[in-house]
């Protein structure tokens, strides 16, 4: 773009009424709704709000919600705590409703998700996949896309950053 941050598709607005800011300072990104920290802090909230809910999330941090990570609300999801599954739950559908966008905007060949809640796998996906035809206008196309998991998970930002250090066109010419 002409101010250079074209494509910060993580920092669109998909609920403009969320109390989660985002790290840019927008109210509602997907990212501050469904990357990591998100879930651990919308978690957190929920068990904060629900005193008498039990959880396995409660138990795992000796009720020092703050200790929560994005690992302990898959394993704990797994294990079938009910507040665990509704995070994912919940992050697989904002995740499929601004991919949907994604889709009608961009009408991708592929989507391929990465970082360390692409690890939460077949839950996640399966709502990502299930929201996405309700939200664009592309249904048809859209049920046929698709949905992968980046090979390098939760290293992809790591390899993404070393990789604008290294010269232009190196990879192409190993080829």
């Amino acid at each position: 773009g002409k101010n250079g941050v074209a494509a910060e598709g993580g920092h669109v607005t998909i609920d403009y009424k969320s109390p989660y800011r985002c790290g840019c300072g927008t109210l509602g990104c997907i990212e501050a709704l469904a990357a990591g920290p998100g879930l651990v802090r919308r978690a957190r909230v929920k068990l904060e709000q629900e005193h008498s809910v039990p959880s396995l999330l409660r138990e795992r941090t000796q009720n020092h919600l703050s200790r929560i990570t994005p690992e302990m609300i898959e394993e704990t999801a797994q294990a079938g705590d009910d507040v665990a599954k509704f995070i994912i739950d919940e992050t697989g559908f904002f995740l499929g409703a601004w991919l949907a966008a994604m889709i009608s905007l961009l009408d991708p060949d592929a989507i391929v998700i990465g970082g360390g809640v692409s690890r939460i796998g077949k839950p996640l996906f399966d709502k990502i996949r299930e929201t996405i035809p309700h939200y664009t206008i592309n249904r048809r196309f859209a049920v046929k896309t698709p949905i992968l998991t980046a090979k390098l998970q939760k290293n992809v930002g790591v390899y993404g950053a070393a990789a604008l250090l290294q010269p232009a066109g190196v990879e192409a010419e190993r080829g």
